[in-house]
Parts: C-alpha cells; structure tokens; sequence
C-alpha cells in the first residue's frame, strides 16, 4: 500500500492477519488516501492464500441464503472496515465521495464479491449523485458465495468485477445446481482464456474448457499473447494437459442432494 502512496499511519491490518488462521478466519489489510481533491480511496485487500484451516469454511455452506463461510467472513471484514474509518475520522453512508477498491483471490475472492455487494447495497442509492460512493472490486479465481434472492433490483452491480480460469476447480464452489442449490457471484464475471469486452455471461458460461477439444486449441495461443504482454520473460507451461485435469474432470464439480449434508456442509 505504501508503492500506491498510502501513509503507514493509515494503514489497518486486521487481528487475523497476525495470528494463524481459524476455522471460520479472515485476514484482511485496508488503507486510504485522498484522491481527485476531495475524494478518499479505501484500499481493503483480503488474504486469499497460506490460510491454512479456513478451509473448512469455504464449503461450510449453510441451509438457506448466501454460502454461510464466505458471508460470515464477509461480515467480519465490513466490521473491520467500520471499525477503521472511524480512526480515520470517516463514515460509512450514502453520498461520502468514498472510492472503495476491493481485491481478493480464491476464498478471498469470494469474500471480496459478497462484501463489494454489501457495499453497494448500503451506501450507493445514486450512482449518479454528484457524490456518490463508489466501489471497485476486483475478485479472481472467486467461489461462488451469493445468491440471486439477496440482490436488489434498484442496485447496479456492474462495478463488481470477477475473472475466472474455467479449469481452476475454486471458481465451482458453492456449487450451481438449477433447483437445488443456486450459488451464484454478483457482478459481472470475465473469463480466461478470454471472453468479449463487456460480455455479461450467465451460469451455463461456467461450462470447463475440454483441454482435448479445438475451442481450448484455439484459445490457448491467444491467452499466450496476453501472458507475453504482461510478463515478456515467462514461459508458459500448460499444466492443464500436462497434470491430466481434464482426465479427471477436475475442471468440473457436479453435485446433487446425496454429496450435502444435513447441516449445509459438503
């Protein structure tokens, strides 16, 4: 946060993020600075990675409404957030001129998606307002956590932004199964290896790329030149063919009534 000029004085870094990781944890680092004169940037990145028995929560999913592990954690990090821009001498509410960029990868990801949707909820009426908050959140390789009942009609979750690898295994849980069990991500979802500028996709999109088929073929050259773009001296290696994930299907997770158990847990 200091490389993006955050002052140190500004920066929070939550309890859980200097202890080792509980069952139902979530580390999380938040800092901010002013920006475009009166406006103030609210960084909140959240630990995605080395959490070592949170992971139970990720398929503690709860019998109704969001997956209960990503929105308990998910809540725990908005109480966070309340709790520091008091020290900063901000408020959380409607018209603040606050800039909320959120990121988060894998668990985090997910937790990243359903706290942006929170934020939206609660302190964006208007977007249009001369103003409003703002979020931008970015969520890779997120697991589903929310669910479409919990949306509301008059918010736009545009700003909400996840990008998925079709053959990472974490982007299928909580899992979709029409009917059943319903999980989905707010916002938007973009897909590697590329779907078109501003494409909104729907949940048949989640679908994994075959790795023996033409359409990952033709792909795969173009996801390359996007790696080169961005990392000129890598070397990409395709562990997709070359770990046997698409002989094991587990690019795809298929679930029904008899893999849940009665308390909501996988």
């Amino acid at each position: 946060m200091k490389d993006i000029g955050v002052n140190e004085a500004r920066i929070y870094v939550n309890y859980f993020n200097k202890v080792r990781p509980q069952t139902d944890s979530i580390g999380v680092t938040m800092g901010s600075k002013t920006i475009s004169g009166d406006r103030t940037l609210v960084v909140i990145g959240i630990r995605g990675a080395n959490y070592e028995q949170e992971w139970a929560s990720n398929v503690t999913l709860g019998l109704t409404g969001e997956a209960q592990g990503f929105s308990k954690s998910a809540e725990m990090v908005y109480d966070d957030l309340q709790r520091y821009v008091k020290t900063i001498s901000l408020d959380l509410k409607p018209d603040n001129k606050l800039d909320f960029w959120i990121a988060g990868f894998s668990r985090a990801g997910a937790v990243a998606n359903l706290l942006a949707k929170r934020l939206v909820d609660d302190l964006i009426p208007d977007r249009k307002s001369q103003n409003a908050n703002r979020v931008f959140a970015y969520c890779m390789e997120a697991p589903r956590g929310g669910v479409a009942s919990a949306e509301k009609p008059e918010r736009d979750y545009d700003c909400i932004h996840s990008v998925i690898n079709k053959n990472d295994i974490m982007p299928y849980v909580a899992p979709y199964v029409e009917g059943f069990m319903e999980f989905i991500r707010y916002g938007v979802d973009h897909y590697e290896p590329g779907s078109d500028a501003d494409y909104k996709s729907a949940n048949a999109d989640n679908e994994f790329y075959d790795t023996s088929n033409q359409n990952y073929t033709t792909l795969k050259p173009q996801m390359e030149i996007q790696l080169k773009a961005i990392q000129p001296a890598m070397t990409y290696k395709d562990n997709f063919k070359s770990r046997g994930l698409n002989n094991l299907y587990i690019g795809r997770m298929i679930f029904d009534k008899e893999h849940v158990l009665k308390d909501g847990n996988l």
